[in-house]
């Protein structure tokens, strides 16, 4: 089993990251960059790392076609639970692994992901982003959302993994416990997505003030066309 994954399984069978509302960056750029659907019941999309379902309100709200993938059983289960519509549709598995994409080849018009990706090395994310660029139809988008910046304060903690902008080990913090964490920067961004047409890339950086001191945290929201 990835160690990753099994991380993640224990995290949400002790009930953690139980976000209960869409990620608000995620709708704002779905809404910019693929609303409004024409035929929403034939607009075919893919959720990576759906976690307990969080986004799902937000897609059922559009009517699409609506599929996911979890590698913690604990998740996928409370997903089928809240939404049963979408019992065949949301599955535990991994996708770092290309068996997950093999049937599904130009078959979806948008794939999301919050967080997911980034919790991989540099060579996983270039290969799930292979994968992620089969699956898209022509014209179809890819949009992730809080991907590591190397701007962030946890990016030198912890211990080097299999490349230099991957850590692992990260002691303290929303990134520990959680196994691997890739960092990037720009032209790490845009070699990572050279197979794709980059449509939008931001880096957000926020200072958090809190009781005797401040850190900083910083993401990437990036927004690909497979063209």
């Amino acid at each position: 089993m990835n160690k990753s994954l099994g991380l993640w399984e224990s995290a949400y069978s002790l009930g953690g990251h139980n976000t209960l509302w869409p990620w608000s960056d995620l709708v704002s750029l779905v809404s910019r960059h693929c609303c409004p659907i024409s035929s929403p019941e034939k607009f075919n999309m893919l959720e990576l790392g759906c976690g307990p379902g969080a986004n799902i309100p937000f897609f059922l709200s559009l009517k699409v076609n609506y599929h996911a993938i979890d590698g913690s059983a604990t998740a996928i289960d409370k997903v089928h639970t809240a939404f049963p519509v979408l019992s065949q549709k949301v599955v535990t598995g991994d996708f770092t692994r290309e068996n997950v994409f093999s049937t599904r080849h130009d078959f979806f018009d948008l794939i999301v992901d919050r967080a997911a990706i980034t919790h991989s090395n540099r060579n996983e994310i270039k290969s799930i982003l292979k994968y992620i660029l089969r699956s898209l139809k022509s014209g179809g988008v890819f949009i992730g959302v809080d991907w590591f910046s190397k701007n962030h304060d946890d990016s030198t903690l912890g211990v080097e993994d299999s490349d230099h902008d991957t850590r692992t080990n990260i002691p303290t913090g929303e990134c520990s416990g959680i196994g691997k964490v890739h960092f990037s920067d720009q032209e790490n961004i845009r070699n990572l997505f050279s197979g794709f047409d980059i449509i939008s890339l931001e880096e957000k950086v926020v200072t958090k003030h809190e009781s005797s001191s401040q850190r900083k945290i910083a993401y990437w929201n990036i927004v690909a066309k497979k063209t």
